[in-house]
């Protein structure tokens, strides 16, 4: 399809709304609702509601999509020339958009839990509500595939042949069909990452002192999306009901690991990535019988470590950089001279990294971004649990216990929200 459609024209789309678009017209395994990060029932139907821009998208897709059978009048000229909302029995919600092209239509769900987010459509003949006379308080009633009604205010509408028929005779079997349990998991966690990010935005607090995320106070609750994760079984029963059990782990740190945090540093700012390097630090001093010092001092090696190299790995703007964050650990140790540390990386959080990086040689230093508990944010991972509920999912959810640097104890980032935000890591092997 040529760039002719209206949607496409548009210079700038946000690269969310494109991915939602994807999500949207995408085919995914049947086993994706084991991937939700959240409760399907906490969206709300503001939540739901696709934009006619979204639509619009949609419906030139799906356009995309026939061309390539074969199978219709469409071709790649075929262009969207108008576009008609449509709405519920009361006129009040906005059931459906449809787009008019050169040839045919489309008719996309207004909504992102129907069965399907294409109604009806035609590649040849003109939508049924074309022989209705509108002005400009009219409204376009739709309840089903070809049941469409002109409403202009009374008690009865008209049908698209002329018939007038009572507004309490006609049922809205549109609405009838939607039911966020048709929604696929990634559909619904794109959707609470959008949320998520208006959370961020409205509530995490930034402590005057360090710089530093922190939501102690006006945040999400413990245990629930958004708070801090500090019991992983409270955390799934608030999030999705059931009784779950730990049916898997690997712990290899629990007896060494360490919890400086941001506020333990006076004078700094942004400095979450030297804070984990430092509990890196202690945990293998610990484990490894090798006197470190104080956190204070391994701290002042990790920052001496850093202005050696001319600052490039750590500045009070702009934080500990991702890029550069693995050359800056290896530095660190050995200013705290320390020489077995090596970095690897970067890798992906999924569960075959996980396990892989939590043996007893090896630490995560997990970089987190738009994190919706922690922002951009910087954590050593040393351990993983999988919980599991077979009421809820057949498959088990895994967890990280990490040094999170805001509080003096193990808390957990949730997996499957890490491989939704694309969160990278990169390994402290220790030969």
């Amino acid at each position: 399809m040529k760039h002719l459609m209206k949607y496409r024209q548009k210079k700038a789309v946000v690269s969310t709304l494109l991915a939602f678009v994807l999500l949207l017209c995408t085919t995914f395994s049947v086993n994706a609702a084991d991937a939700r990060i959240h409760s399907v029932n906490q969206l709300t139907d503001a939540d739901l509601q696709i934009s006619e821009e979204v639509a619009g998208f949609v419906a030139e897709y799906f356009i995309d999509d026939m061309i390539a059978t074969g199978q219709t009048a469409w071709n790649d000229d075929t262009s969207i020339v108008n576009s008609v909302i449509t709405y519920n029995i009361t006129g009040d919600d906005i059931t459906s958009y449809t787009f008019e092209l050169d040839s045919g239509f489309v008719t996309v769900a207004a909504y992102a839990d129907m069965p399907s987010m294409i109604l009806e459509w035609s590649d040849k003949a003109e939508p049924a509500y074309s022989s209705f006379d509108l002005d400009s308080t009219s409204k376009i009633i739709y309840t089903g595939p070809m049941n469409y009604y002109l409403d202009d205010g009374g008690t009865t509408f008209e049908t698209y042949d002329g018939t007038t028929i009572s507004k309490s005779q006609v049922s809205d079997s549109v609405s009838s069909l939607r039911d966020v349990q048709n929604l696929r998991s990634q559909v619904s966690n794109h959707i609470y990452m959008e949320k998520d990010q208006l959370l961020q935005k409205s509530v995490r607090l930034s402590d005057s002192s360090s710089n530093e995320p922190n939501n102690e106070s006006g945040g999400a609750s413990d245990n629930t999306f958004g708070g801090y994760i500090t019991d992983v079984k409270k955390y799934a029963y608030n999030l999705y009901g059931g009784s779950w059990t730990s049916v898997d782990w690997e712990n290899n740190w629990e007896d060494d690991s360490h919890f400086a945090v941001t506020s333990d540093f006076s004078g700094y700012k942004n400095h979450c990535g030297p804070t984990a390097i430092t509990n890196a630090i202690q945990m293998y001093g610990s484990k490894n019988y090798v006197y470190t010092g104080s956190d204070q001092t391994v701290f002042k090696n990790v920052i001496k470590a850093n202005l050696a190299n001319n600052g490039k790995y750590y500045s009070g703007s702009d934080g500990t950089w991702n890029s550069s964050a693995g050359e800056f650990i290896e530095k660190a140790f050995l200013a705290n001279n320390i020489y077995a540390a090596t970095t690897y990386g970067t890798y992906d959080c999924n569960i075959e990294n996980t396990k892989n990086a939590c043996t007893d040689n090896r630490l995560m230093y997990i970089m987190l971004l738009d994190h919706a508990t922690y922002g951009d944010h910087h954590v050593i991972g040393y351990a993983w649990n999988a919980m599991s509920c077979p009421s809820v999912s057949s498959n088990p959810f895994y967890f990280i216990k990490i040094c999170d640097g805001h509080r003096k104890y193990g808390t957990y980032l949730h997996l499957a929200y890490l491989e939704l935000l694309g969160t990278k890591y990169w390994e402290i092997y220790f030969a």
